[in-house]
């Protein structure tokens, strides 16, 4: 949408004035507004925010009064899976395929002048599984770097940087009590740390040995490696910013006269964007788009953090301002080409790719948050918890919900619990998983944690197999004729698909299925040996059967339940969306309709068979 707004005499004097402290250079005052695709609402201010290379998923960490949140989306902005913890979240960290997670958390005093403290670094796969923790006691833990491919993670202490594998195991460590802050960055991979401290900026490899230290480094300013690893930009003493090869060498020294706190690189080093921190009435600070031979290409106003895409077309800026835009998308000739009125930006990110910027907003330091999606192209996708689709062909039977994993299992508060690898008991339990709770959990075959047990659940409570009464399970669907007749489904076929790839199928059953008119039953998931018997994130399913002389085969997108909630995803219309279980109601169909029906399986412990690769 475009806005037209007169231009008063004050308003031109201004732009005059800013194109005489700011070069101007290709500038466009564009005044067109540009909504978020998706706003999701978080339990507080989200203040780190990572895209994996691929673009297909992101990751936000929040704080909060009590704690924070891990929050994991698809590109969409569909919600994967998310983790609430006792600490904020003050950074996150993931792995080129996304298929990694790292978090920095750290308890916060706010008596006196406020410190953090009990750090806490989490590890995480890409199905939201805790893989480890590690725990710097009463030293606050406020940032993570990772590797690549997941397999080292660096993690910026209060006493200093710590240098972890994938497995949690430390391997060195470099303690500081200068400072209670020392910024870390690793290479893509692994080959080289940064940190800086009070006084100086200082390179590791990754066996710990110091390869070199720079003391023209601007203390707390920004510093970043290049993708490949050959260079390194960083804020410099007086007001300016420094590029480094990966010895050391001062390639060039640009006194711009700002204090820069966000810095980037394009993919192949070109371009360097960084935005510099506002003091006062004279320096409002400012975003500047450098090219590698030192050269300030052009400079906008604002104070803020900001991020370029990989080949430096795009660059988006988030403002720390509560009125006017907060969101700010340029191309690289500097021209804005869209904003948006936000609110407080915390954090600021782009897809390698450019085409959708995410910005993490927060009213305050504790305040309500949320995370929000701009796209920068006219495909927006999906809405958050909704999934529409396409017609299909007409089908007498459809899936009406679909209930991907139950809520944890809880022992009550005074039961005494254990959680011991290998310990046989009725009592093992996980008091990490959910604060203040006692989860049920199992060391099942091939575990290397105690793996949380689920509730078991029903849609209906009535099974739709004769001859297997059961309808609970931690994993479940619905299962509605449409037809206002009583129907017979013959050589009933479940096939499961994870990442659109095949993933299990179940059937064709030799029983015949009977239905009565518009009646609705639930199939329920049984998991055997294991904690649930498929995976909680981007399942696809499709169901075939035979009926009054046709062949059905229908399809089902991708849905996701990482929530450990009640919610379900259930049939509304021509879309699916995630909702308290049993709110939806079910439309009346007086014919079959065209419709994507889905179903989703697992072992169930009569008549079939179940083969995964």
């Amino acid at each position: 949408m475009t806005k037209m707004k007169t231009l008063h005499l004050s308003i031109i004097i201004m732009a005059c004035v800013f194109c005489v402290m700011f070069s101007c250079i290709g500038f466009a005052a564009a005044q067109t507004d540009k909504a978020p695709a998706l706003t999701y609402s978080t339990d507080g201010p989200v203040n780190s925010i990572a895209i994996s290379a691929d673009d297909n998923h992101f990751v936000i960490g929040t704080k909060s009064v009590d704690g924070g949140t891990i929050y994991y989306f698809d590109n969409q902005g569909n919600l994967l899976w998310k983790s609430v913890q006792d600490r904020q979240i003050l950074s996150v960290a993931m792995s080129d395929d996304g298929s990694y997670v790292a978090a920095a958390g750290s308890k916060y005093s706010g008596t006196g002048e406020g410190r953090y403290y009990a750090g806490l670094v989490y590890f995480f796969d890409k199905g939201g599984n805790l893989l480890w923790k590690y725990d710097t006691n009463d030293t606050a833990v406020i940032q993570v770097s990772m590797t690549f491919d997941g397999s080292h993670v660096a993690v910026d202490t209060s006493g200093g940087i710590l240098y972890l594998d994938k497995y949690g195991k430390l391997l060195w460590s470099h303690n500081d009590a200068s400072t209670n802050d020392h910024p870390v960055k690793i290479t893509r991979d692994g080959s080289m740390i940064a940190t800086k401290d009070s006084q100086k900026l200082r390179v590791f490899d990754n066996n710990g040995t110091l390869l070199w230290e720079d003391t023209e480094g601007d203390s707390g300013g920004a510093f970043t490696f290049s993708d490949d690893g050959k260079f390194l930009a960083t804020s410099a003493d007086p007001s300016g910013i420094d590029l480094l090869d990966r010895n050391g060498k001062q390639i060039w020294k640009d006194e711009v006269g700002m204090h820069f706190i966000s810095t980037s690189f394009s993919k192949d080093g070109s371009y360097i964007v960084s935005s510099a921190q506002g003091w006062g009435a004279d320096n409002s600070g400012g975003l500047f788009l450098f090219d590698n031979n030192a050269r300030v290409l052009w400079q906008r106003p604002g104070d803020g953090d900001s991020a370029i895409s990989s080949d430096g077309s795009y660059i988006v800026m988030g403002l720390w301002v509560n009125e006017g835009p907060s969101v700010l998308f340029y191309d690289k000739q500097g021209n804005l080409l869209w904003q948006h009125a936000s609110g407080l930006v915390h954090s600021i990110a782009i897809s390698h790719d450019g085409k959708y910027a995410i910005a993490g907003i927060g009213d305050s330091n504790y305040g309500d948050g949320s995370v929000q999606l701009f796209t920068n192209e006219q495909s927006t996708g999906s809405p958050l918890n909704q999934i529409s689709y396409a017609e299909n062909k007409t089908s007498p039977v459809i899936i009406t919900q679909v209930e991907l994993g139950s809520a944890f299992a809880f022992f009550p508060d005074n039961q005494t619990c254990y959680d011991k690898p290998g310990f046989v008991n009725n009592y093992t339990c996980s008091t990490d998983l959910v604060p203040g709770h006692k989860v049920q959990c199992a060391y099942f075959i091939g575990s290397s944690y105690c793996e949380p047990i689920r509730q078991y659940t029903s849609g209906t409570n009535q099974s739709c197999f004769s001859n297997y009464p059961a309808s609970s399970a931690p994993q479940w669907f619905d299962v509605y004729n449409t037809m206002n007749t009583t129907i017979h489904l013959q050589n009933f076929t479940i096939i499961e698909k994870w990442n659109q790839g095949p993933y299990g199928n179940i059937g064709p059953y030799s029983t015949v299925m009977e239905m009565k008119p518009n009646e609705k039953c639930t199939v329920p998931i049984a998991p055997v040996d294991e904690p649930l018997a498929m995976y909680l994130n981007n399942m696809s399913m499709e169901i075939t059967y035979h009926y009054n002389g046709k062949d059905y085969n229908i399809t089902t997108p991708s849905l996701s339940d990482t929530n450990n909630d009640t919610r379900t995803w259930q049939l509304d219309g021509n879309k699916w969306v995630f909702a308290e279980q049993n709110t939806v109601t079910i439309p009346e169909f007086p014919f079959a309709i065209p419709i994507l029906l889905i179903s989703i399986t697992s072992v169930i412990a009569f008549y079939g068979m179940k083969f995964r690769k």
